[in-house]
């Protein structure tokens, strides 16, 4: 008996242990609540092994990849109760046993697929060649007179960003800055890409201020939200303002401090990344701080 199955099926597939190159015998009855019929016809079924042909498909990527990406192959027909094993050099990939895979190493991938059992086994008429290029040249940037150099010269492309938009037409070794703000610049050889450190442009140093000393942010760089404090006797009117990465002042909070220690809770979940500059307006006497917002 193949199946006992008494369930109102049409059709029945029957692809376990299946030997090949083997003879198969089928007969069918049928079973209701009035009883069973007779027994069918004898149909005669082969067994044939029809892996002949397999082929290795490249997913859309690239073969030729970065250090820390990976290229998608699969097999190209999917083949209905089958096993796979991938292989990388002829060798075997543990845990690889899906109709597809992502290579992360330089080599030659294959792939055998078996139904049935390893009586019916094929193996990919064509291997899929990966090569994983090297980690790219990291690249640095800093001021070289007026402008912002980059470390590495020879990059076959650059791209230059400012406050974390694309600058146009910005795409030497090299680039002069007008504005104040946040500067990085992406190269790139061949296939693969390094981004460089941020560089804030702008003000470079804080003018001298007697409540500087006494001034508190955190955190910082900041995220969404920050606490300022200003830890100093004096008290009278107080005026606290913001410098933006474009060199823009803008009032964030004018009232009466009447405490030692005043603190205030600011929003900079809206602000564009950058650095600004807050300042801090007492009587006569100023301060100001540094704030990175990321």
């Amino acid at each position: 008996m193949v199946s006992d199955d008494l369930s109102p099926i049409k059709t029945y597939n029957d692809i376990l242990n299946i030997q090949n190159n083997t003879l198969y015998y089928y007969r069918l009855r049928a079973v209701t609540p009035g009883g069973t019929s007779a027994t069918s016809n004898v149909v005669n079924v082969i067994a044939v092994c029809n892996l002949e042909v397999v082929v290795i498909r490249d997913d859309g990527g690239s073969e030729i990849i970065c250090s820390g990406k990976t290229a998608s192959m699969s097999i190209a027909s999917r083949i209905f109760g089958a096993t796979y094993q991938w292989k990388r050099n002829g060798v075997d990939i543990p845990g690889a046993t899906f109709a597809n895979y992502l290579a992360a190493q330089t080599g030659q991938y294959s792939c055998e697929v078996s139904v049935g059992g390893p009586s019916c086994t094929g193996t990919s008429i064509n291997e899929l060649l990966v090569v994983v290029l090297g980690v790219p040249e990291a690249v640095n940037i800093g001021f070289d007179g007026d402008l912002i150099q980059a470390s590495v010269r020879d990059a076959d492309t650059y791209e230059w960003f400012y406050n974390y938009e694309r600058i146009p037409d910005a795409n030497a070794d090299a680039y002069r800055p007008t504005l104040p703000g946040v500067y990085y610049v992406i190269v790139s050889f061949g296939e693969c890409s390094s981004t460089s450190n941020e560089l804030f442009f702008g003000v470079t140093a804080l003018p001298p201020g007697e409540l500087s000393g006494a001034m508190e942010i955190s955190p910082n760089p900041a995220v969404d939200e920050i606490r300022l404090r200003l830890h100093y006797p004096q008290r009278g009117l107080l005026r606290l303002s913001a410098t933006d990465p474009r060199g823009q002042k803008r009032l964030l909070y004018e009232g009466l401090k009447d405490t030692l220690v005043w603190d205030i809770k600011l929003s900079v979940q809206d602000w564009p990344q950058g650095l600004y500059i807050l300042e801090i307006e007492l009587g006569e006497r100023k301060g100001q701080k540094k704030l990175v917002r990321q």
